[in-house]
This record gives C-alpha cells, structure tokens and sequence, in this order.
C-alpha cells in the first residue's frame, strides 16, 4: 500500500507528464514556451513561460480528467469560524488563489481544445462562489450561476477545504483554441 508522500509524488509526476504534451501543443501553434524552474514553480505557481507576440508572460499549466470546468482551490484550511465571523483576505489560502501566473491553460475534455483563462478572474469567481457558500452554510455543496462550489474533506491531510468548479463559459477574458486532433 503507497503512503501519502507516495502517493502525491506519482500524482505529481502524472500531473508533469500531461504538462509536457500540454506544452507540446502550445509549441505547435507556433508559441515559444520556456519551462519554468522547480523554484517559480513551488513558490511562485509558474509552470511555463509563454511567448504569442511579444514578451513572455507567466502561465499555470492545469490539467483534469475529470470534468470540464476551472477547479480552483480555494481555501485550504477551512474552519467554521471564517464563515461566522465574515471571510477575510487571508482566509482565501488555497494553492490556486496565488502566484505570479497570469494566465491558465488547460484542456477541455475532448482534449481537442486549449483553454486559456485569466487567474485573476478565477480568483474573483471564486470569492464570490466562497462568499455564496458562506451565506447558505452549513450547506456543503452549493450549485451558483458560475458553477459548483464544494466543502470537501482533503483526502491528503484530512482537514476541509473549499474547492470551486468555475464553468468554462462564465469568463469574461477566455480564449478556446481549437487543435487539430485530440491530444491523447
């Protein structure tokens, strides 16, 4: 049986494989894409470095098999109180909600198209899910018009977190990039 470091170091490498092919398409469109180093990774949420036009601008590379919309971790460590009390700026601590990325690029599920999004649209999409969340407590699961917020147990740690599925089609600033064939 795989211990919890085991588990989240394959989870980690899955995750750096479907990386690799999703900077492979984005190199086939013609855009110059430099990796970004373990350390703006870890600290800094960076996945790669893309080029379209003229400068290069900080991405977060995503990618889910399990459904077609945003998942943003929003809050990591989630306590009754922040919700009594009022959410706070601090209280918005999940992996998703910082960073230095500009944008995130995924695949839809079809993996037939690029999906570029602005984070700092998923983050105010995803305050505003919280914020509705909160209001509807102790609803655990609260289905809104940007898509499905959930509080979740953390299978890693055990402690609750928020997690918001933001519908693809609810962001202003998109762009779908259709590929010639499916990736996989």
């Amino acid at each position: 049986m795989e211990n919890k470091y085991e588990i989240h170091k394959n989870r980690v490498a899955f995750g750096k494989s479907k990386e690799t092919i999703i900077i492979g398409a984005m190199e086939s469109l013609g855009w110059t894409v430099k990796p970004a180093t373990a350390q703006e990774d870890y600290r800094n949420h960076i996945d790669a470095w893309v080029k379209r036009e003229s400068d290069f601008v900080p991405y977060q590379i995503k990618y889910r098999d399990s459904g077609d919309d945003i998942l943003v971790e929003v809050i990591k460590y989630w306590k009754p109180e922040m919700f009594k009390a009022g959410l706070q700026e601090s209280d918005y601590n999940g992996r998703d909600m910082f960073g230095e990325s500009v944008y995130q690029i995924g695949l839809n599920m079809g993996r037939n198209k690029l999906r570029i999004r602005s984070i700092v649209e998923s983050h105010e999409i995803a305050k505003v899910m919280t914020k509705e969340l909160s209001l509807n407590y102790p609803k655990r699961t609260l289905v809104t018009d940007f898509g499905t917020i959930r509080l979740i147990c953390d299978p890693a740690n055990g402690r609750e977190k928020i997690i918001a599925y933001i519908r693809p089609e609810v962001f202003v600033n998109r762009e779908d990039i259709s590929l010639p064939a499916p990736l996989w």
